[in-house]
């Protein structure tokens, strides 16, 4: 019944890109062959990659380590209320 015509912003958008791809392509293409890699939002080398992987690996233990001593804190926390309690209130 109706044609369904083109939105505006569906054409510029395959005109852009159509207009980019090759230049985007011809770069990564570049940067490949000279051993960077896209990570992270930057052209890195392997090496790189693999010592930001490290310390992300190290970071994540260490984020569980503090919520795990924050978890014992608490735990330490409610325990001497507990007490507390207990002698303040003798029931």
């Amino acid at each position: 019944m109706f044609r369904s015509r083109p939105r505006h912003e569906d054409i510029f958008r395959a005109a852009a890109r159509r207009r980019f791809r090759a230049e985007l392509e011809r770069v990564r293409e570049e940067k490949q062959k000279t051993g960077r890699f896209p990570y992270e939002g930057a052209w890195r080398s392997l090496d790189e990659i693999a010592a930001l992987r490290e310390e992300m690996r190290r970071q994540d233990r260490r984020i569980f380590f503090e919520i795990l001593v924050l978890f014992g804190v608490m735990a330490a926390i409610v325990a001497f209320i507990g007490v507390l309690t207990k002698l303040i209130l003798p029931w």
